[in-house]
């Protein structure tokens, strides 16, 4: 089972508790514009994942944190599998040649190239977080700063953003109905 941070710590980091899934791709603005977005989760653990009631929150800059809406069930995420959320844009996909449709879509735009947001579990702990840009509500290390025309992956998590998340050479979101890894 991987250890992802939750709350508070001293350093401005979350504190240590026992989960699974991780924010492991995004991307804040995709090729039909702003509202063609994606936040892809994965469960690293070894245990199925029920997502039903999570939420994607967005920073804000008031240091408030903004639900974007709760996940429907069914949402149940098995070991090394994914699930994806999309933006406004399209028809429940993300334009990426229009196969990757999403899991669960938000209804607004979401991102704006220098958004922080944070994965929820439903009584809203802090499950994951990004951090764009130097909101406290979303800080794992210093902030990413803004990438456009790009996605992002993580290929570790060791809860410091900078080191955890890099261009990605491809966008490849991933959705309940892929090959899991």
């Amino acid at each position: 089972q991987v250890v992802v941070e939750i709350g508070p710590t001293p350093n401005g980091g979350p504190s240590t508790a026992s989960a699974t899934i991780v924010i492991n791709e995004f991307r804040t603005s995709g090729p039909s514009g702003p509202n063609d977005e994606f936040i892809e989760l994965r469960n690293l653990g070894n245990a199925p994942v029920d997502l039903t009631g999570w939420s994607i929150a967005i920073n804000t800059a008031t240091n408030h944190r903004e639900s974007l809406g709760r996940i429907l069930g069914p949402a149940v995420v098995s070991p090394g599998c994914y699930y994806l959320l999309t933006g406004a844009g399209g028809p429940n996909a993300y334009s990426s040649g229009g196969i990757a449709l999403g899991d669960f879509r938000w209804a607004s735009t979401f991102f704006q190239d220098d958004t922080s947001f944070a994965l929820l579990d439903p009584p809203g702990n802090l499950i994951d977080q990004v951090g764009l840009s130097a909101s406290p509500l979303s800080t794992e290390g210093p902030p990413l700063g803004p990438l456009v025309g790009r996605s992002r992956e993580r290929p570790a998590d060791s809860n410091d953003n900078a080191s955890d998340f890099r261009p990605s050479g491809q966008d490849n979101p991933r959705n309940m109905g892929s090959s899991c890894q």
